[in-house]
This record gives C-alpha cells, sequence and structure tokens, in this order.
C-alpha cells in the first residue's frame, strides 16, 4: 500500500503483533464470526491495536504512556481501514489511564472484553460487560482462573492455536515492510478466514484449572499472585493454560 508509511506508531506495533501476522488475530477473527459482538474493551491493550482489524468498534485502555505514540500515528487509522476485515466504518477510542478508572464509557455496553497478560481484568472491568457478553482472556497473570472462580462468569470454552505459540510467534524476524507487501497480506487474509489452526473446545471442561495437589482451585488460591512471584505460587495447574489456550471465552452472568 504506497501511501502507508512506517511511522514510528504504526512501526511500534508491527514490530511485536506484526500486524496481519499477529498470532492474537485468528483467534479474534474466530470469535467474531463465531457471536455477534460489535463493541470490545481491551484494557491493558498497550499498542496492539489488532482487535480494529476484526471489530467494528474498540476502546483501548492503558497507563503506559509510550503506547499513546501508536494511537495518535495518523498511519495507525489508515492501516485498520486498508486491512480490516468487516465493511462497517472502524471507530476506536484510547485512553492513557489506569483500566480501573475508565472515563466516557458507560456500564453494561459492551459485548466483549479483551484479558491479555494485564492483570485481573476481569474483576475490574466487569461492570463494562453487557449482560451475556464475553471475555476473552489468557492464563499469564492468572485472570482466566480469576474469572474461573467467580461466580459472574461461566466457564464456556477454550481456543487452541495448533500451529504456534504466543512467545514463539512473536519472536520471528519479519522485516515490517515485508508485512505490510500486498501479496503478503493477501496470503495472510486467506489463512485468517480459513482460520485452521484454531481449535475450539467446549466439552470436557473440567479437566481445565484443576490444581496437582487439591481438588479445587479456590479465589484464594488464584489470588496469591497479587503478592507473591508467579514461580512461588502454591498450586500448579495439572494443564498449562498460557500459550495454547489462548483463552476460556465467555462471560458477564454467563462466561469464562
Amino acid at each position: 500500500m504506497s501511501e502507508l508509511k512506517l511511522t514510528k506508531g504504526l512501526g511500534k506495533y508491527l514490530n511485536y503483533y506484526k500486524g496481519l501476522d499477529d498470532y492474537y488475530l485468528p483467534f479474534f477473527y474466530w470469535v467474531k464470526k463465531k457471536y455477534p459482538i460489535k463493541k470490545v474493551l481491551y484494557p491493558g491493550s498497550y499498542t496492539h491495536i489488532t482487535p480494529s482489524l476484526v471489530f467494528p468498534e474498540v476502546v483501548y485502555i492503558d497507563n503506559t504512556k509510550s503506547s499513546e505514540i501508536t494511537f495518535r500515528d495518523k498511519n495507525t487509522k489508515k492501516f485498520i481501514n486498508h486491512y480490516k476485515f468487516y465493511d462497517e466504518k472502524s471507530e476506536w477510542r484510547f485512553y492513557l489511564t489506569d483500566y480501573r478508572k475508565i472515563p466516557n464509557e458507560k456500564p453494561s455496553s459492551f459485548d466483549l472484553l479483551i484479558s491479555i497478560s494485564a492483570g485481573f481484568i476481569s474483576v475490574a472491568c466487569v461492570k463494562y460487560l453487557k449482560e451475556g457478553g464475553f471475555l476473552l482472556s489468557d492464563n499469564d497473570h492468572n485472570d482466566a482462573a480469576r474469572a474461573y472462580v467467580s461466580k459472574r462468569y461461566e466457564f464456556i470454552g477454550v481456543l487452541n492455536n495448533l500451529k504456534s505459540s504466543r512467545h514463539t510467534h512473536h519472536s520471528k524476524n519479519t522485516e515490517k515492510k515485508d508485512l505490510l507487501d500486498d501479496k503478503y497480506v493477501i496470503a495472510k487474509r486467506e489463512e485468517i478466514k480459513n482460520a485452521s489452526e484454531i481449535k475450539w473446545i467446549s466439552t470436557d471442561l473440567n479437566q481445565y484449572f484443576q490444581p496437582k495437589k487439591t481438588l479445587e482451585l479456590t479465589l484464594d488460591m488464584v489470588e496469591e499472585i497479587l503478592t507473591i512471584s508467579p514461580s512461588k505460587l502454591s498450586y500448579r495447574f495439572k494443564k498449562n493454560l498460557n500459550d495454547k489456550q489462548h483463552s476460556p471465552d465467555k462471560n458477564r452472568e454467563c462466561v469464562l
């Protein structure tokens, strides 16, 4: 795309998240196909603008000042509008603030809450979800486990990437200019629409979030992470949910 320049803000996003080669993009696309999601809240987003390629309206919140440059970059908007997977006009807002104090957004107004390695978002931001809305969460910061023990959420399934893990995917060395190459983009779009690497698991869910040494996961166990290092937690899960399962999914009075 000749008019799209690799400016600093857009480049910051592409450098880590890889544009259409983003590890998370197939997950977002799969969720959008399965559920009627329009409006999304993404606390702790940093520069991760990928959800706007899939969802028409996204609100991003992060208190890291260095993340602001991506959202202020005019080429970020051009990138979204050129590569988005929907026909509607894209709309997104960014708040440089603590996600516990989100301004100007109404409670119970979002269809989807995204929680990726940013603390207990399922607790701090649940009030913004509509009844029957969805939570899409990884478990790097134990937020998926936190939602699992909450009475506000129902655990409905796990999404797996069968081909890659997040850390190996994002460590790939790909030139930023190649990520914007038209032939490359066309191939990636077809690959994402195919979603062949995504597996949805909605049965036998009792195999997840099971500690090795006790019969049941409790709130006190999950909240240990607030006071001690994850490596020193008193429990370990029988099955690792960190990378391969990007997500217990659904929510508010229905979900994870």
